[in-house]
């Protein structure tokens, strides 16, 4: 079995599960609010009581505790509060059909960051872009993130996380369909992921996240390491739990019958692989990826992925279709791996995040939603044609150089 079992297809998709970076996105971005960390995760800031609360995208309300308010033609924007008063419910956006962010009452906990201007409090979704290479050429996949971090000094912890797919660009390209979509979300959590934010000496923001070791369409907690920010080499892991290599260990991921996790695969080839899959990366500045000071993240910040991974496909359809069990291997240290972070705001009240968040719950049906919208906003990293060949991009979209 390859060591990232992706045939020249799915190396698309994997891509997004291996070292590479992601190219510049320029979109505006959201001014900070002031106030403290309200959860878009549909929590209520009840004055006297913990409501439930929901912030609906595009016609949900803000719910007051212990009642349900319906935005303009948006569905239930609350559950049930367990407290007396609340803070009345005011309408979040005028549009129609918006689903609930599902909450159980109260805010995540806010902080204080050292410096104002590297401060990361707030709502955040992020593209983390991977490269593999098939055949001499670069694959690159992108893998998202919806994130609520609290910066307190010097410290960052994740205090929500889902992860909202991978998407694969090169020879051809990978997806995940809405079923393996809904199960990877609250697959491997983040929280309480830790890092740090600082000002350097030079005046920048010095980034960092603790390493993070995850597992697909296998036990977690058989072949991931304890804790999850392990610094043990990737071969250790590989030799000590071995992925499984057919589908007794591994598990049907998205109750499809099949062993392992399905990606979507259409292009010079088309079917869908059946894997099992194990990685590990690290968020970080460094010379390349630096984050300019900034009070309200006007634009995108850009840190370094030290990413590698593994996959092993255990079944493929239709079952004739070789190049989809075909290997390709990840690019370690690839210049162009990189995680795009988009700032959404400060709390669940900046019309940002109303705008993309439906749901923070990743196990509600309106969080699938706010995964497609994250994809939207942050497309996936397309491939780019060179003199010799094919690689992924680095910042700008070009070369690196």
């Amino acid at each position: 079995m390859s060591r990232l079992g992706v045939s020249v297809s799915v190396a698309v998709v994997t891509a997004a599960l291996s070292a590479c970076r992601a190219e510049d996105s320029v979109p505006p971005n959201v001014p900070s609010l002031a106030g403290g960390s309200a959860s878009v995760a549909g929590n209520a800031a009840g004055a006297a009581g913990n409501g439930s609360g929901g912030i609906g995208a595009g016609g949900g309300g803000v719910g007051a505790a212990g009642g349900n308010v319906t935005g303009a033609g948006g569905n239930v924007a609350g559950a049930s509060g367990n407290g007396g008063g609340g803070v009345a419910g005011t309408t979040v956006g005028a549009g129609s059909g918006g689903a609930v962010a599902a909450g159980s009452g109260g805010s995540p906990p806010g902080g204080t960051a050292r410096d104002a201007d590297c401060d990361m409090n707030g709502i955040w979704v992020v593209r983390m872009m991977s490269v593999t290479e098939a055949l001499t050429l670069e694959q690159c996949g992108s893998i998202y993130y919806y994130l609520e971090l609290k910066h307190e000094g010097e410290n960052v912890e994740v205090v929500n996380q889902f992860n909202c797919g991978i998407e694969g660009r090169g020879s051809s390209n990978g997806s995940l369909n809405d079923a393996t979509l809904r199960a990877l979300m609250p697959s491997n959590s983040q929280s309480p992921r830790k890092g740090t934010m600082t000002k350097a000496s030079d005046g920048t923001c010095q980034f960092e996240m603790d390493r993070f070791w995850v597992v697909f369409g296998a036990d977690e907690v058989t072949y991931a390491p304890s804790p999850r920010n392990a610094e043990i080499p990737f071969t250790q892991q590989q030799s000590s739990k071995p992925l499984p290599t057919t589908a007794t260990g591994a598990i049907d991921f998205e109750n499809d019958g099949k062993p392992g996790m399905a990606i979507v695969v259409t292009g010079v080839i088309s079917g869908i692989r059946h894997s099992v899959q194990r990685a590990t990366y690290v968020w970080l500045t460094n010379n390349r990826y630096k984050i300019m000071p900034s009070l309200d993240w006007a634009a995108d910040i850009e840190a370094y992925a030290d990413y590698y991974g593994e996959e092993i496909a255990l079944q493929v359809e239709p079952e004739d279709a070789a190049l989809l069990s075909a290997g390709a291997n990840p690019v370690p240290t690839a210049q162009s791996a990189r995680a795009t972070f988009r700032f959404l705001g400060r709390n669940a009240s900046d019309p940002r995040v109303a705008a993309m968040v439906v749901s923070a719950d990743p196990k509600a049906d309106g969080a699938l939603l706010t995964c497609k919208n994250i994809i939207k906003a942050l497309p996936p990293i397309e491939a780019i044609s060179t003199g010799f060949g094919q690689v992924c991009p680095c910042p700008g979209g070009d070369m690196c150089m």
